[in-house]
């Protein structure tokens, strides 16, 4: 292998940079991108200079290979053909709490319990066997039992098309996943009363006519407004106006079955979806909501607050576009024929 070190310290350098350039999540500017280039063909021309084999040039090397991988954030690893550690980052011992001593001339099992250890050894077999990059994003367990999402990138290097090991450069992208996850969350959720949203709906009610076509099960669905809502907000001002959508939402929410689905679809316009449910069941359901909220929401304003609604069946002929007008002109029967009542 010693024969091979200038070779893998030029392979090993070029891989990192050029990983770094090319797969950074982040932005590095003309400049930076500039200096690791320039860098890079000068390390690579230092190194097969006519001393590039000497004792002194070769532990050169090595220090500046330690200098590049040392100055990122990411876990950089490498291997020999047998997959025992050659050399690390300091951000790849942080990150698994060892010492280099510890982890150099030794395999992923003496170092890991033996399920991460063996998935490890499993991608990189797999990797060398395919002689190609492999690359993927997956939760794995560290220290203290932590878990983590990383971005794994493995690619091999060789001396003389031999496979000679293995280099890994893996970022933890935690924190970039987890923001991405809510963000899709608060894609569907509306911000202000935390229920889902238009766009939402249009989701769950394709699945429910899917459903429906597919095994015959019922479903309605109750459309409510809240009465004079512009008049709350004029009065009392848009922040009573929103304490009032939002302990609205709760309430309501809480009248309903794990199975059922409430939606701000518009300002003051909600939708209930009742899977499992009958015209008469969704009738009872609407009732209900109407009386608590007339009874309960009160003590907001200090003035009675009512909803009007509309309800329906979906029935063998229906499209989401059927039963959302026809719930809708439901709903507006009410409101013109007083407000604070139910139509079907």
């Amino acid at each position: 292998m010693k024969k091979y070190l200038t070779t893998i310290i030029v392979i090993i350098v070029s891989i990192v940079i050029l990983s770094v350039l090319l797969l950074s999540d982040y932005r590095f500017s003309i400049l930076v991108k500039v200096i690791f280039i320039i860098s890079t063909s000068l390390l690579i021309g230092y190194l097969f200079n006519k001393k590039a084999h000497t004792e002194d040039s070769v532990e050169t090397s090595k220090n500046i290979l330690n200098s590049i991988i040392n100055s990122t954030d990411d876990l950089i690893f490498y291997k020999d053909k047998d997959l025992n550690y050659l050399g690390c980052n300091e951000a790849y011992l942080k990150y698994i709490d060892k010492k280099k001593e510890e982890i150099i001339g030794r395999s992923d099992f003496e170092l890991f319990d033996e399920k991460i250890a063996l998935q490890y050894r499993e991608t990189d077999q797999s990797m060398l066997e395919k002689n190609e990059i492999s690359s993927h994003e997956k939760w794995v367990p560290f220290i203290n039992n932590q878990e983590h999402y990383l971005l794994i990138k493995k690619i091999p290097f060789h001396y003389n098309e031999t496979s000679i090991g293995v280099l890994g450069i893996t970022r933890d992208i935690t924190e970039r996943y987890l923001s991405q996850k809510k963000m899709q969350l608060q894609s569907y959720e509306d911000e202000l009363t935390k229920l889902k949203n238009r766009k939402s709906y249009n989701g769950k009610i394709l699945e429910l006519f899917s459903l429906k076509k597919r095994y015959k099960t019922s479903f309605s669905m109750i459309m409510y407004d809240i009465d004079n809502f512009k008049s709350i907000n004029d009065t009392y001002g848009h922040k009573v106006g929103d304490d009032v959508l939002i302990e609205m939402s709760k309430l309501i929410a809480s009248h309903l079955r794990e199975n059922d689905y409430i939606f701000r679809i518009g300002g003051e316009e909600f939708i209930i979806l009742l899977s499992e449910a009958h015209l008469d069941d969704a009738k009872k359901v609407a009732q209900k909501i109407c009386t608590s909220v007339e009874k309960d929401l009160k003590n907001i304003t200090g003035n009675k607050i009512t909803i009007s609604i509309g309800v329906s069946e979906a029935n063998e002929n229906d499209s989401e576009d059927t039963i959302f007008k026809r719930v809708d002109s439901l709903l507006y029967k009410s409101k013109n024929s007083g407000k604070n009542r139910i139509s079907y």
